[in-house]
């Protein structure tokens, strides 16, 4: 009926319970994942190797996203509830550190469809977790539904020809802030209506292209980090800036964290974390050291009691009321991710694992 080609020795071969893919094992590294259109009988190539670029939590906390970018990348979901149960179990054993993590495997995942972004993607779930967003590099922002994967139409930006490189959604769903690719068409941030794309507001004073883009959970405020070394807080109402943070480094901003309220930023530089506040003054209040290393990527809990950041070698964990370390993960990679109730940690290596942190012991 269909033949599908591999480029290496197959070791096995498997259909996922509802038939909709096949996956094959070439070695223990490697694992191709086939789609199967159960419209058209076509079968699509999810992924080589399935590697996310991305970690996103729905809202209810029962589902965590990936998403691979690339010309064959694709969005992927677990269900955390049923992997929270097995951690549990192996947690009553006390065997150490290991015990409360459970790597998610890609064949355990629901394919939630194909994503062509140029590079890395631009990716968020609305706050009502009814659909996944994404940009794509023809400058088009897309719906998806979390679900079932099903296209739920979008919009076109008409001045991003060269894709979209962030975007993130005000805590209400009414509104995203996002941005295009490239130095001239990326230095600007636009808030949009989440519906139509309407432009609602534009944030400007970056010089060249903004890199990560984050909303306050609170919605106050939207902070900006871009390749000209500088964060920017702005109002979210009005657009005003409130605070500019210049970097002292040689290094462009890839990522820093908001805390909820919207008060308290942090950035990185030298392996020392460094939080402040986003008023006009910019006052240090804590200095965290504990990273093997930079922070590739940091992540506050709902309550902003916690702050965990996570380098190349681990993950360390932070009481942001004493700004002591708590406790690090032996788990290093490009993301962190706190599920909504603060109950579960996730992580992602640079190798594209991902492992799910339940019951940690300052909980």
């Amino acid at each position: 009926l269909r033949e599908i080609r591999s480029s290496l020795d197959v070791a096995s071969a498997r259909f996922s319970r509802d038939a909709r893919e096949v996956y094959i094992a070439s070695d223990a590294e490697w694992l191709s994942a086939w789609h199967l259109n159960v419209e058209s009988g076509a079968i699509e190539l999810s992924s080589e190797r399935f590697h996310p670029t991305d970690l996103l939590f729905a809202p209810n906390g029962l589902q965590l996203v990936a998403a691979a970018g690339g010309r064959e990348g694709q969005l992927r979901s677990w269900p955390v509830g049923r992997y929270s149960q097995l951690a549990h179990r192996l947690i009553s054993r006390d065997r150490g550190d290991v015990d409360r993590a459970m790597a998610l495997q890609p064949r355990e995942s629901k394919f939630l469809g194909a994503l062509h972004t140029e590079g890395d993607t631009a990716v968020a779930i609305n706050p009502g977790g009814k659909y996944i967003t994404f940009g794509t590099r023809e400058g088009h922002i897309a719906h998806r539904d979390l679900e079932t994967g099903k296209d739920l139409g979008g919009f076109q930006v008409a001045e991003w020809p060269e894709g979209v490189g962030t975007l993130a959604y005000r805590p209400d769903g009414t509104t995203l802030v996002a941005t295009g690719r490239g130095d001239v068409a990326g230095r600007d941030a636009l808030v949009l209506n989440a519906e139509t794309g309407a432009i609602v507001r534009r944030l400007t004073g970056h010089s060249r292209e903004i890199t990560h883009t984050v909303f306050s959970q609170n919605g106050r405020c939207i902070a900006t980090g871009s390749r000209d070394e500088s964060i920017r807080i702005m109002d979210a109402q009005t657009g005003a800036t409130m605070s500019v943070l210049e970097e002292s480094h040689p290094r462009h901003v890839r990522e820093f964290a908001l805390d909820p309220t919207g008060d308290l930023v942090t950035r990185t530089a030298n392996a020392v974390i460094y939080v402040q506040r986003t008023d006009p003054g910019n006052e240090v209040i804590y200095l965290l050291t504990g990273t093997t290393g930079e922070a590739n990527s940091m992540t506050f809990n709902h309550d902003g009691t916690r702050l965990a950041a996570i380098s190349d070698v681990d993950t360390v964990i932070f009481d942001m009321t004493t700004g002591v370390k708590l406790l690090a993960l032996p788990h290093g990679g490009s993301q962190v991710r706190f599920s909504p109730d603060g109950k579960v940690l996730a992580t992602l290596g640079h190798d594209g694992r991902i492992m799910l942190w339940h019951s940690l012991p300052w909980k």
